[in-house]
């Protein structure tokens, strides 16, 4: 086989013309005649048998300079790869062969952006991507099933959080990849994350409402509070005995063995078919319009109104997902998405307190006429909470461009 060699084209335009090629074909100072390849894709040299004004000769460097025309018809421009052959009495110049940015082959070739990679090669990357989102889903599923049967035992609130969170990721991750809401592994997940939310709920009014009552110095005042955490804990009672009735049905050894099946049949074709910057874009556009809604409904009701709460609490929920996405994004692809994750967490963190001074008033609301304490007590404490949440909204900042 020939030897190939390969040239690039420099800021003028030019080519130099390898040294075996200039002496094999006698090319240094005579009159060299271009014509395009009939591909399109390329130009033959050779000694041309007249000078005309369409002739080239090299400069004292062997380089071949490429009318303009002629390069913006084959698309040579600066820092173009070329390779130069020679077949008989002439030199053929034309595009570098495709091929593999990793192993350099030239068959099975598949266009990606501005490269080539083959089959292999591009399998190969694929299934070691498949095989890194499939470790990090693994231990999250496998984690998220043990936290919920260690919640069963209600001796750590912690946990039931904990658990609550690895079922937010879950769904967040399986709903990026483009899993439906349909989708029985999905639905177990909903369940669930309603089962464990009702006991959630009130374990953080019981632990916030109980811390209150012993330092809130008037004893009417306090009465409220600890009646408050008192029926709540009652409420919790019956939300601990339905999850634990209804919990170990949903996420068990089934909900393991769906997942190692739909992992093993399905979830490689998930993964293969993921365009990540379209479905970050789409998901950045929600995050946008949610942030535009609850604008919207600030300037016609109000901050404190119920629909301006209820939309705060949904960009919190999309910043939630946002967070879990970017952040194992970055451990599946080893990318620099840990800053886009740590701006989400800081930008969610803002609002825990707002819902759950939200939450508490709408407690205090529905319990209020059962309470064994005076209606002073009462207004003070509803006074109190409200205030709080004032305070807390006046520090809102949901635009995302500020420091």
């Amino acid at each position: 086989m020939a030897e190939e060699f390969i040239r690039q084209v420099d800021k003028m335009g030019r080519l130099v013309i390898p040294k075996q090629v200039r002496n094999t074909l006698g090319f240094e100072h005579v009159d060299l005649s271009i014509t395009t390849l009939k591909n399109g894709r390329g130009i033959t040299l050779t000694k041309a048998t007249e000078k005309d004004k369409d002739s080239r000769t090299l400069d004292s460097y062997g380089r071949l300079l490429v009318p303009i025309e002629l390069r913006e018809q084959l698309g040579w421009e600066f820092g173009k790869y070329v390779e130069v052959n020679i077949e008989g009495s002439k030199a053929i110049l034309q595009d570098q062969k495709d091929q593999c940015e990793i192993c350099g082959a030239t068959e099975s070739l598949l266009a990606i952006k501005q490269s080539f990679l083959c089959e292999d090669c591009l399998l190969e990357g694929l299934e070691s991507v498949t095989a890194r989102w499939v470790t990090v889903m693994d231990q999250l599923v496998n984690e998220y099933k043990e936290e919920c049967f260690a919640a069963l035992a209600f001796e750590d609130i912690e946990v039931t959080h904990q658990a609550r969170v690895k079922g937010r990721r879950l769904h967040a991750l399986f709903s990026f990849v483009g899993i439906t809401e349909d989708h029985s592994l999905m639905k177990r997940l909903k369940k669930a994350h309603k089962k464990l939310g009702k006991v959630r709920e009130k374990d953080v009014l019981i632990e916030e409402f109980q811390e209150r009552a012993k330092k809130t110095e008037e004893k009417s005042d306090a009465a409220v509070y600890k009646q408050l955490s008192e029926k709540a804990e009652n409420k919790r009672l019956d939300h601990q005995k339905k999850m634990e009735a209804k919990l170990p049905n949903i996420i068990n050894q089934e909900f393991i063995d769906e997942w190692n099946r739909f992992r093993e049949k399905e979830f490689r074709k998930y993964v293969l078919f993921l365009n990540i910057p379209y479905r970050l874009e789409e998901y950045e556009k929600t995050f946008d319009e949610a942030i535009a809604e609850y604008e919207e409904i600030v300037r016609d009701r109000g901050i404190e109104s119920a629909d301006a709460l209820n939309a705060l609490h949904h960009i919190r929920i999309q910043a939630k997902n946002l967070r879990y996405i970017y952040r194992y994004l970055d451990e599946v692809y080893n990318k620099d998405y840990q800053e886009l994750a740590d701006f989400y967490t800081d930008y969610q963190r803002q609002f825990g307190d707002i819902h759950d001074l939200y939450y508490w008033l709408e407690r205090l609301k529905k319990d209020r006429k059962n309470l064994q304490v005076k209606k002073k007590a009462v207004k003070r404490v509803k006074k109190e909470l409200k205030q709080e949440l004032a305070d807390n909204l006046q520090y809102v900042n949901v635009n995302k461009n500020s420091e």
